[in-house]
C-alpha cells in the first residue's frame, strides 16, 4: 500500500513539473527581427545550471548580459541600408559603437521568475525607433561619406523635391507601395527614388530632435493593414518597383512621383504628425538570379524515350 501511495506521488509530481515547464516555455519566443513590430526581441538565460551554489542577483545579472551578447549579435546582422549591414557599418566607423553600447544599456529589460528546472530568463526588447532606438543611434552613419566612395550613403535630394512647396501640405495619411511581387528586404534606412535615379526621401533627413520620435516608414506583410484605421480618402497607393540588385530601395514610378514627394515634403517640415509609408512586402519570393530547370533536347525526327540510351560511336 506504501509502495502504491508512493507511486501516485511520483505521478503526480513529474506532470505537475511537466506542465509548469510547459506554461513557462510556452511564453518564450525565439530571438526575433521584427521589422513589422520595429523592435527587436532577444533572450538571455541563467540560473542554477551554470553554477552549483550561486546568489539570486547574480544568475539574473548573468541572465541580462546573456541577452545583451545575443542582441548585439543580433544588431550586426541588421541591415543597415542597401548594401549595407550595421557589421560593415561599425568597420567604417568604430565611434558608433558606443552610442551602440548606451542603446544596448538602455533597453528594456523584464527578468521572469525562477522556474521548476532552476532557470532563470531574461527578455530585452530593443525598439527600431525612438530617443533610445537603433536608428537615433546610427543615423549619422548615413550622413557621412563613406571612404570608398565618392558620394555619401544618402546622396542629395533631387531638385524637383526641393522646389515642392511643403506649405501645399498633403490630403494622405498614408502612402502604400505593394512591392509582393519583388523580392524585396526590409531595412533600418529604405530610400526611395525616382526613375532618374535621385534620391525622393529618407529617413535620416527628417530635421530636428523630432526625427525618430516615431517611425516614418512602415513594414507588413498583410495587405489588410493598408487600409487600417484610415478611410479611402486618406491612403493613396503608388506604384514602385525595386531596381536590378538593390532589394532594400524602391523607386516611385510616375505619375505617383508628385503625389509621393507632396507627402514626403510634408513629413519632413511636420514630422510629428500622423503620416506615414507603409511598406507590404512577401518573404516567399524567389531569389533573384534563379533559373528554370533546364529540359532535355528532342533530336529533330527521333523523340528521346526516358531511360533510352544513345549507341556512341
Amino acid at each position: 500500500m506504501f509502495r502504491f501511495y508512493g507511486f501516485i506521488v511520483a505521478v503526480v509530481l513529474f506532470f505537475s513539473l511537466f506542465c509548469g515547464i510547459q506554461s513557462v516555455s510556452a511564453d518564450v519566443t525565439p530571438n526575433k527581427i521584427d521589422f513589422i513590430n520595429q523592435k527587436l526581441t532577444i533572450w538571455g538565460y541563467g540560473g542554477s545550471p551554470w553554477e552549483e551554489v550561486s546568489s539570486l542577483e547574480e544568475e539574473r545579472a548573468r541572465a541580462w548580459t546573456d541577452a545583451l551578447h545575443h542582441a548585439y549579435d543580433e544588431i550586426l546582422s541588421l541591415q543597415f541600408m542597401d548594401g549595407l549591414a550595421i557589421r560593415q557599418l561599425l568597420y567604417r566607423y568604430p565611434s558608433l559603437k558606443d552610442s551602440l553600447r548606451r542603446t544596448l544599456l538602455g533597453a528594456t529589460k523584464t527578468i521572469f521568475e525562477k522556474d521548476l528546472s532552476g532557470l532563470i530568463r531574461c527578455r530585452v526588447e530593443i525598439p527600431f525607433s525612438g530617443k533610445n532606438g537603433i536608428r537615433a543611434s546610427l543615423f549619422l552613419a548615413a550622413l557621412f561619406p563613406a571612404k570608398i566612395e565618392p558620394k555619401a550613403f544618402i546622396v542629395p535630394i533631387s531638385t524637383e523635391t526641393r522646389e515642392i512647396n511643403a506649405a501645399s501640405g498633403t490630403p494622405y495619411s498614408r502612402i502604400v507601395l505593394d512591392v509582393r511581387d519583388f523580392n524585396f528586404q526590409p531595412s533600418l534606412f529604405p530610400r526611395f527614388f525616382d526613375v532618374n535615379g535621385n534620391l525622393i526621401f529618407q529617413e535620416g533627413v527628417i530635421p530636428g530632435p523630432e526625427r525618430f520620435s516615431r517611425p516614418v516608414v512602415l513594414f507588413s506583410q498583410k495587405i489588410a493593414s493598408a487600409s487600417q484605421g484610415l478611410s479611402e480618402k486618406e491612403i493613396f497607393y503608388a506604384s514602385c518597383k525595386i531596381v536590378s540588385n538593390h532589394m532594400c530601395d524602391l523607386t516611385i514610378l510616375p505619375p505617383d512621383e508628385i503625389p509621393f514627394r507632396q507627402f514626403t515634403k510634408t513629413v519632413e517640415a511636420k514630422p510629428l504628425e500622423k503620416l506615414e509609408i507603409l511598406i507590404i512586402y512577401s518573404e516567399k519570393n524567389e531569389t533573384y538570379g534563379s533559373l528554370p530547370k533546364t529540359k532535355e533536347k528532342e533530336q529533330e525526327g527521333k523523340k528521346r524515350t526516358p531511360g533510352s540510351k544513345e549507341a556512341k560511336p
